[in-house]
């Protein structure tokens, strides 16, 4: 029994190790949240970051969900119309009072993180556009959570 325990324990490592295993991946790309634009400043108002997001969603041909104004931060998201359901990809805008994050997530394999990573590019390429500087990550786990 042990020894069944041990190779199914190593199948799964390796599945995760490999990419193979399905779970949630999200690429972010995350910036200062500034309130005034100046020749100074290098981040995003929350009025911007939001035209943004709803210009990569456009371009995407994505649902716009409507916003969620929280007492802590305000959230946008957006997803694949459910005319085309192999695009799975979500996309987020957290606004806390301190930061701008775009996430693009997916819930899949390593392959099926390409779609996430391209809406991230998109986003990249647009704050590129602004001279906007921004940090780019990932993370993969096996459940969804929040992110503040």
């Amino acid at each position: 029994m042990k020894a069944h325990n041990a190779f199914l324990l190593v199948v799964f490592l390796s599945f995760l190790a490999t990419g193979c295993a399905d779970m949630s991946r999200s690429a972010f790309v995350e910036t200062p949240r500034i309130e005034i634009i100046s020749s100074q400043s290098n981040g995003l108002t929350s009025a911007v970051a939001g035209d943004l997001f709803r210009d990569v969603a456009k371009k995407l041909k994505f649902v716009v969900d409507p916003v969620q104004d929280e007492h802590d931060f305000i959230l946008y998201s957006a997803h694949a119309p459910e005319t085309n359901p192999t695009n799975r990809t979500f996309l987020a805008l957290w606004i806390d009072n301190k930061r701008v994050l775009f996430q693009s997530n997916i819930y899949g394999t390593l392959q099926d993180f390409a779609a996430a990573t391209n809406a991230s590019s998109l986003f990249q390429q647009e704050l590129d556009k602004r001279g906007i500087q921004y940090k780019v990550s990932t993370r993969k786990k096996l459940y969804q959570d929040g992110l503040f």
